[in-house]
Formats: structure tokens, sequence, C-alpha cells
């Protein structure tokens, strides 16, 4: 199914019926005079050139389309406990990565930002 994965479309009708009136056209009615029988024409792919999925697939492109715009994120997971390097910024980094993603920032922004300045400094002197 490679061919739906952009399909963003899908998005934009709640339920598979709304999807199928979106590719038919007025005339299907005029002429067919039945719904069920305008859906059977529709979902053959006549008059459209776009992809007329089945319901099943419809709704399961509609849901990963939506697992792919809203991931689901593990917060549970520190990036620094990866870390092995002893740069004395991405040290600080780590040291405040669990404070930061709790919404737990320092409450001494001046001491705050003279730590990082510092940090800064070390790191260009080094470099």
């Amino acid at each position: 199914m490679s061919h739906t994965i952009g399909d963003y479309r899908l998005l934009s009708f709640d339920t598979y019926q709304d999807y199928l009136k979106s590719n038919t056209k007025t005339d299907a009615y005029k002429y067919l005079r039945n719904a069920k029988v305008v859906n059977q024409v529709v979902k053959l792919g006549y008059h459209t050139n776009v992809t007329i999925y089945e319901e099943n697939q419809f709704y399961e492109i509609k849901e990963k389309l939506l697992e792919q715009m809203n991931p689901v994120s593990h917060h549970g997971l520190l990036f620094s406990s990866f870390m092995k390097g002893n740069d004395p910024a991405l040290c600080a980094l780590a040291s405040r990565e669990e404070r930061n993603m709790q919404k737990k920032l320092s409450v001494n922004k001046i001491a705050t930002t003279a730590q990082w300045l510092r940090y800064i400094r070390l790191y260009r002197l080094r470099g």
C-alpha cells in the first residue's frame, strides 16, 4: 500500500459513506436512481481518476494517517541515557533533561543563564 502514504484527503471525511458521496457525480443519481447502485458504480472507479478504497481500507489508511500526524511520544526515554561524552555543556543539558521534560525549569533564571554562558565560553576555548 505504498500509494496510500500521502492520501490525506481521506482525513476530511468522517465516514465511508461521506467518502463515497464525495466521489459521486450528481448525474449518477439522475440516471441510476438508486443509491445502492450508485455506490457500487463509484466503488468500481468509474468517472474518477482517484483510487477508490473499500470500507476496511478506508478506515485502515485513515487510522495510519492520523497516527503519522499525531505520533505517540515516549516520555520515559531520556536521550541523555545514551550520552557517552564528557563535554561540559552536554553534561549540563543531560542533567537538566528530565526536569525540562517535566516542565520543572530553574526558578533562578539569572544563575542558569550565567551557567550557560560559562559553558559556552569553555566550549569555545576548547575548540
